[in-house]
């Protein structure tokens, strides 16, 4: 579920000050987000701990609801021995993908803060 994205105080008040720029982002380009901050997202979650685990939950569940139906149907990975996910966050994706595929070798490659709170798996 996305509840946990929309309904979070921490991430409604981060978020609701990029809005006052939307307007701009699409007049002259960027970032709405960045225009507010002065920094992207994934760098403010870098700096704001509190934020960053609601944000990767949020991503993360977002992923899994996406995810289940897209592996019931694509057969794409079939005959993959490697997948990295670059921005891969928790890990999530990759442990879904490897518990349908698990003989690919997977690595989840993302920032060094994000991945410092990914489950480790072999």
């Amino acid at each position: 579920s996305l509840a946990p994205f929309i309904s979070n105080g921490n991430m409604h008040k981060c978020l609701v000050p990029s809005t006052l720029h939307l307007k701009d982002a699409v007049l002259e380009g960027g970032e709405p987000f960045e225009k507010a901050y002065g920094m992207s997202l994934y760098e403010y979650s870098g700096k704001h701990p509190e934020h960053q685990k609601d944000f990767h939950k949020a991503m993360s569940d977002h992923s899994t609801l996406i995810l289940k139906k897209l592996l019931r149907s694509y057969k794409g990975l079939e005959g993959l021995s490697s997948l990295v996910d670059v921005g891969g966050g928790n890990g999530a994706t990759l442990t879904m993908v490897l518990s349908k595929y698990p003989t690919i070798k997977g690595i989840n490659f993302d920032q060094p803060h994000v991945v410092a709170d990914a489950p480790l798996s072999h």
